[in-house]
């Protein structure tokens, strides 16, 4: 069932698009402005789904969201506004079905993380996807990546490591289960983050009812030549998008 104050969550996300839109297109924003406006797309995408189940609008708003921030991720000098773990429009990317989009943003992604305001592990699990899914890294550079990610992780269990070794070695079955933890994992924080009170209502209507990262790694195991998982809780079978939005790469410069 719907959450009855969707409508105004998406009305509230269309009204922040519209009043970031200028300040994109004039280019004077911050980093956290262009993932605002993003973010925003997102939510409207999500709530338009659950709300009509109007599929076409969810995916319009997905590949917005990915296609602002490939135009505007890197500013003038080719520096990336944002650090790579921040990067979540590459899964609205994904997840839209835009593969070209997302891997024209795994080529300009930064390969470096940044010390001061991103974890290693958050970092190693974006490039492993943007650089072995995406951008063909060879299989022994890639298991080089994930020693690496697994040395840092210092025996913590992390669903997204168990992901990025299925999509490695190709294997379905592990995939599956690995995807339908890391679901499990983010419902679950979704869950006490409420219960704390530190998760806003539209993300507890809209993020915490589908997963677009997972619906990102579907995307991702069918390039690869996987099976995606059936449908399940937080991955409804209406956001498996099978082909690219009707829409034209420049969309999100319109109002939403």
């Amino acid at each position: 069932m719907s959450n009855k104050f969707l409508p105004v969550f998406v009305s509230n996300a269309r009204y922040g698009a519209q009043k970031l839109l200028p300040r994109l297109l004039q280019g004077g924003f911050s980093p956290q402005e262009l993932l605002t406006f993003c973010h925003n797309h997102r939510l409207m995408g999500l709530g338009t789904l659950l709300l009509l189940c109007d599929t076409e609008q969810c995916q319009s708003h997905l590949y917005r969201s990915g296609r602002a921030f490939l135009e505007l991720g890197a500013v003038a000098d080719g520096k990336w506004a944002v650090a790579l773990s921040r990067a979540t429009p590459f899964f609205d990317a994904l997840a839209a079905f835009d593969i070209e989009g997302a891997r024209e943003l795994a080529i300009r992604a930064p390969h470096s993380r940044r010390v001061d305001s991103e974890y290693e592990e958050d970092f190693l699990y974006v490039r492993f996807l943007m650089d072995h899914c995406l951008l063909d890294q060879p299989v022994h550079e890639a298991g080089l990546a994930l020693a690496r990610f697994e040395k840092v992780l210092q025996g913590s269990k992390e669903p997204r490591l168990d992901v990025s070794r299925a999509l490695l070695t190709r294997n379905e079955e592990r995939f599956h289960e690995a995807l339908q933890q890391l679901v499990s994992a983010q419902r679950k924080r979704h869950v006490l983050l409420r219960e704390r009170g530190r998760l806003s209502q539209e993300l507890w209507a809209t993020e915490a009812k589908v997963c677009v990262e997972g619906l990102a790694l579907c995307i991702l195991a069918e390039h690869l030549g996987l099976r995606a998982p059936d449908a399940q809780p937080g991955l409804p079978s209406v956001a498996r998008f099978r082909q690219r939005p009707s829409v034209p790469s420049e969309s999100w410069k319109l109002d939403a």
